[in-house]
């Protein structure tokens, strides 16, 4: 184990951090709040994240999204956010999409290797369409 997860060991065990270190997650949306998540799960540990969005940072996310800064308005999502996963973590299996680069569409990333899916997105049509899947 790296040092770097030491302190969340002593807080939940050797056994949930290799749980973790293990763990494959999608988070779909990395706007206000799956950005947030995405945060979370890579300084908690998850070894293998796959994040999906198809949006391009906008002056009026800056004040509610963790990726968004003067110096990413216009940039895509899940580039930034790609990058800062890996300068915390740069261990980590990071995947990111947008979902028109996904050949077989948004939800065929959801298959019996994921261990949990994260729904942060707005479109209803969307969630529905990852809620069936998973």
């Amino acid at each position: 184990m790296s040092d770097q997860f030491l302190r969340t060991e002593l807080l939940i065990g050797k056994e949930c951090i290799e749980k973790l270190s293990k763990a494959k997650v999608i988070v779909y949306g990395v706007g206000g709040v799956g950005s947030f998540v995405v945060e979370g799960l890579v300084r908690a540990g998850v070894g293998h994240l796959i994040i999906v969005d198809y949006d391009k940072y906008d002056i009026t996310n800056i004040n509610r999204q963790i990726g968004a800064m003067h110096s990413t308005i216009g940039k895509y999502k899940i580039d930034v956010m790609k990058e800062r996963v890996l300068d915390i973590n740069p261990n980590i299996k990071i995947e990111a999409y947008r979902p028109d680069e996904i050949k077989d569409g948004e939800t065929s990333l959801i298959d019996s290797s994921v261990t949990y899916v994260v729904d942060a997105i707005d479109t209803m049509a969307s969630k529905i369409k990852i809620i069936e899947k998973a």
